[in-house]
């Protein structure tokens, strides 16, 4: 997948900086107990490249045998992240990103009617979502809530261009959420965390914001992936939802149950197979055409492209992936009624919990 926006020498030059340096410094030391509760039981889940810009460095998911939690071990460090989400949503991957944050709608109306269902007959008049991206979640939930004045926050440019398109009423930028919770105090009927807390260092502490922002009776949706999920056995590291190294914790549902009522919230309605996406086959064949043929003009390629290199490149995505795409929906969509619909774990868990009042 070639990416549409130029090359430039300074784009080169920060690449080039940075990997003379080395990769070693983006980690933090390994831990040897875990975040969530302490125990000291860890095991290796999966090590992983990172398979869709195949910038360089191998990642690790450690999991813990006495709660479930799954979390990236070592972690990134602050300069690991910038260096690993530069130029995904934003620069050069930011026309990709939107394009691919298009095709959400059918989840997309599936969280606002699950919303809609505890939020009362008129629904809600003001909604907050954390880490909207682009801001499709407004746009296509605006066609199941017509009424509801939808906000964005995200420290990505989607969140700017959404406003712009009028998706959103207002964007919050370039703010972590945390910070802004005690300012927001009241100010939303719902506020929903779609695919955020996965990459987040705390998590727990995002819910601590949450019922900061939220007055008793405000409604709290979150949706992530769900490290429980079969299906991980069968792709294990082009699993997406592993997404090595964005995804930072994953938090089995009960673990994540159990700190929303720590935190003042009561969980009403958990979905688990119904939020599965069937996405696997068809995001292992973009894992796959990213292997064979992989952007020539990456600016953080320590080579200059060979003309054949160029042309397996263009080959690759013009001519083999259009013809596989629909072979690899079809299966997924197979996969998800003969297997997923019959279990308890799809490859995602959506709640919707309430702020109560006292804490």
């Amino acid at each position: 997948m070639t990416q549409t926006a130029d090359n430039t020498v300074d784009d080169r030059a920060w690449y080039a900086a940075q990997l003379a340096a080395g990769t070693a410094r983006f980690f933090e030391p390994r831990r040897h107990d875990c975040p969530w509760c302490g125990s000291t039981r860890l095991t290796v889940e999966v090590r992983s490249k990172e398979l869709y810009q195949r910038k360089p460095g191998v990642f690790t998911l450690s999991k813990c045998r006495t709660c479930n939690f799954v979390f990236q071990n070592p972690r990134l460090t602050g300069e690991g992240l910038n260096f690993y989400y530069r130029d995904f949503y934003d620069g050069r991957g930011a026309a990709q990103a939107d394009e691919m944050s298009s095709y959400g709608a059918p989840a997309n109306h599936a969280r606002a009617q699950l919303v809609q269902r505890h939020a009362g007959p008129d629904g809600p008049r003001s909604w907050l979502d954390v880490g909207t991206g682009w801001g499709y979640f407004a746009k296509h939930a605006a066609e199941i809530l017509p009424n509801t004045v939808f906000d964005g926050l995200d420290q990505g440019s989607g969140v700017d261009r959404a406003l712009e398109r009028g998706w959103l009423a207002h964007a919050y930028r370039e703010n972590a959420f945390p910070e802004l919770a005690d300012e927001l105090r009241g100010r939303y009927d719902v506020i929903s965390m779609h695919h955020y807390l996965e990459h987040t260092l705390d998590p727990r502490a995002e819910l601590a914001a949450a019922a900061r922002a939220l007055e008793p009776g405000g409604l709290l949706e979150i949706e992530m992936p769900d490290a429980e999920c079969v299906l991980r056995h069968v792709f294990r590291s082009w699993w997406v939802p592993y997404f090595q190294p964005q995804h930072l914790n994953f938090p089995p549902v009960g673990n994540l149950l159990q700190a929303l009522v720590e935190h003042g919230f009561r969980p009403l309605e958990v979905q688990q197979a119904e939020a599965h996406q069937p996405v696997e086959v068809l995001m292992a064949l973009v894992f796959a055409m990213t292997k064979i043929g992989p952007d020539p003009d990456h600016p953080w390629r320590t080579t200059e492209a060979s003309d054949f290199s160029r042309k397996v490149n263009q080959v690759a995505w013009t001519k083999v992936f259009p013809k596989l795409i629909n072979p690899a929906l079809k299966v997924d969509i197979l996969v998800n009624k003969a297997l997923i619909s019959r279990l308890s774990h799809g490859n995602a868990y959506r709640i919707v919990a309430v702020r109560e009042g006292g804490k």
